[in-house]
C-alpha cells in the first residue's frame, strides 16, 4: 500500500489561478458599484465617508465598506477617516485626465454584457403579465401558459393593475415581445374562443411546427440582435398564420391591423391595446 501516496494531500497543481478568477469578478462588481455611485471624481481632494455620503445619498455604513475594499485594491488611499484617490485612480478613472479610461471599463462592466455570460446554458423562461382590469385577460394568460407547458418552456403568470402593467411597460427593463389579440369590441370572449377555443386549434400559436422551431432557437439566442432576429421571423410568420396574434421586440412598431381573421376593428387604439399581454425574456 502506497502510504505516502495516501497521506499526500498537495494538489498536482497550483489553484491560484482559479482563485485569481473569483477576485476579478468580485472587483468588477466593486468597480460597477464605484462608477455608478460616481466616487472617484468626488474623491480627488479627499473626503470622509459622511461627506461622501451627503454628496452621493449613499448609506454611510454601506459606502465605507465600499471605500475600504477599493482601499484594499489599491485605488483609494485612507488617512485617518479621509479618502483619496491614488494616482493610478486619477490618472485612469476621473473624467479630468486625458489618461481617462472609464469609458472601456463601463464597457465591460456593463450589466447587459454580464447578463448575456449569465444567460448561457439557460433555460427559456417566460413572466406573462396579465391585468386585473377583465377576468378573461388571467384565463388567456393561463391558456398561453398551458401552450407554452406543452413544448418545454415554463412560464409564470402575474396578474397586474392595470396601471402596474403599463408602469412595467413604461420601465422596458426587459427584453421583450408582445403576444397580443386584437379584438373587434370591448368583449374578448371572442377572440379567446376563436384562438384558443377546440374550433381553430391551428391558430394556437405554438401548435405551428415552424413557429415551435424557431421559439425553440430562442434557447440558444443569447444576444438581444439574436433574439430581435427571430422575433421579426415570428413577426412575419404569424401576419400570414395567425394574424390575431402577433409579437414584436421592444425597439419596434406596434401596428394594428385593420382587418383580423373574420373580425373588424371598431373603436380604435383602446380595443387593439386592451389585450397585450407582456412576455419578458429576461430573469
Amino acid at each position: 500500500m502506497d502510504i505516502a501516496g495516501l497521506t499526500d494531500f498537495k494538489p498536482p497543481v497550483s489553484g491560484e489561478a482559479l482563485a485569481e478568477m473569483a477576485r476579478c469578478y468580485q472587483k468588477s462588481l466593486l468597480l460597477e458599484q464605484t462608477f455608478k455611485l460616481g466616487i472617484f471624481e468626488n474623491l480627488a481632494a479627499g473626503r470622509s465617508v459622511t461627506q461622501l455620503a451627503e454628496q452621493t445619498g449613499a448609506r454611510p455604513e454601506r459606502l465605507a465598506l465600499v471605500l475600504d475594499a477599493l482601499v484594499s485594491v489599491g485605488l483609494l488611499e485612507k488617512n485617518g477617516d479621509t479618502y483619496t484617490n491614488t494616482v493610478m485612480t486619477n490618472t485612469f478613472l476621473c473624467l479630468h485626465s486625458k489618461f481617462y479610461q472609464g469609458d472601456l471599463l463601463r464597457l465591460q462592466l456593463a450589466p447587459e454584457r454580464r447578463r448575456q455570460w449569465e444567460r448561457i446554458g439557460d433555460k427559456f423562461q417566460v413572466t406573462l403579465i396579465a391585468s386585473t382590469l377583465y377576468e378573461e385577460g388571467r384565463a388567456i394568460a393561463e391558456a398561453v401558459q398551458a401552450d407554452l407547458k406543452k413544448v418545454g418552456i415554463a412560464v409564470e403568470v402575474r396578474v397586474l393593475e392595470s396601471a402596474a402593467r403599463f408602469e412595467a411597460l413604461k420601465q422596458r427593463n426587459y427584453d421583450l415581445v408582445e403576444l397580443g389579440g386584437i379584438c373587434a369590441t370591448n368583449d374578448p370572449t371572442p377572440w379567446f374562443s376563436y384562438y384558443f377555443g377546440t374550433q381553430h386549434p391551428e391558430y394556437c400559436v405554438l401548435k405551428d411546427q415552424t413557429l415551435q422551431e424557431l421559439v425553440g432557437g430562442l434557447y440558444a439566442a443569447v444576444t438581444a440582435e439574436a433574439r430581435r432576429e427571430i422575433f421579426f421571423k415570428l413577426q412575419e410568420l404569424l401576419k400570414e398564420r395567425a394574424p390575431g396574434i402577433f409579437l414584436y421586440s421592444q425597439d419596434a412598431i406596434t401596428v394594428t391591423r385593420e382587418a383580423v381573421k373574420d373580425f373588424t376593428m371598431e373603436g380604435g387604439m383602446p380595443g387593439s391595446y386592451s389585450y397585450l399581454r407582456v412576455i419578458s425574456l429576461s430573469n
